[in-house]
């Protein structure tokens, strides 16, 4: 019987053991010795083995899905090799309401069922080693962009209309408390505020969206390779982001998923 021990950077909230098909987990794994940045993660196995630990991070409204035609995101994680930083493509749920009307519940993935690609969240969120990340996750310090086929990261924000309200008003009550005690000057980004807000438009905007068959995004993953450089003097690496405005349909494998 063998332990495996691996530390780890406390990043996120994902933590995916990695180990070849043959090896069984006997025990665990289960987290020991936490501190403010790092824990130890234990777990043992029938047999001597070399093992890997990926962890990684995502705000609330995003979630990182597998393809099943593809496999499951260990095996697709498992598949890409011993990369540190793994970039899952960034896709947005889209919530047209016009053809949409029931709510997600109790999944997200059938009743909402269009997406858009949306580069600004392919962000580098499965990682391996110590690795430095910018501030809101979008960027790493990585000069190797892997981004493995049939690994999705899905942008929520708009996946709702009633949800996407009521989040953005419990949002500007929050900032109109702030100003309410500390006056005007809030260090915050515009769309945090009412009168920033054009609820209806934005869901009407993306009905209007040209609609394009098939669910192939090599053209797009080709001009992130082709665009792949530093960012400035930062450290970090970056693609080109464009703000592509076609609507996919997310085939009927990917339903109940989320």
């Amino acid at each position: 019987m063998r332990h495996g021990t691996v530390v780890v950077l406390l990043l996120g909230l994902m933590l995916a053991p990695v180990q070849a098909a043959a090896q069984t987990i006997l025990k665990g794994p289960y987290l020991q010795t936490v501190t403010p940045t790092s824990i130890k993660i234990f777990w043992e196995t029938d047999m001597a083995t070399s093992a890997s630990v990926y962890f990684g991070l995502a705000s609330p409204d995003e979630a990182t899905v597998a393809d099943p035609q593809v496999g499951t995101v260990p095996e697709i994680v498992r598949k890409a090799g011993k990369v540190d930083v793994i970039t899952p493509f960034g896709l947005e749920v889209l919530h047209l309401t016009d053809r949409e009307p029931d709510a997600p519940n109790p999944h997200i993935l059938g009743p909402r069922r269009f997406v858009q690609v949306q580069p600004h969240y392919a962000k580098p969120c499965i990682v391996r080693n110590p690795t430095k990340l910018s501030r809101g996750g979008h960027f790493a310090d990585s000069d190797t962009l892997a981004m493995p086929d049939g690994l999705y990261l899905l942008h929520m924000k708009y996946c709702d209309a009633a949800l996407y309200a009521d989040t953005m008003n419990r949002r500007n009550a929050t900032v109109s408390n702030i100003r309410a005690s500390e006056g005007q000057r809030i260090m915050i980004g515009r769309h945090w505020f009412p009168e920033a807000r054009k609820d209806d438009a934005t869901f009407q905007g993306f009905q209007a969206r040209p609609q394009v068959d098939g669910f192939d995004f090599s053209q797009h993953k080709a001009a992130m390779q082709a665009s792949w450089q530093p960012r400035e003097t930062t450290g970090f690496y970056q693609f080109d982001r464009p703000d592509p405005q076609e609507v996919y349909t997310l085939p009927e494998r990917f339903f109940g998923i989320l």
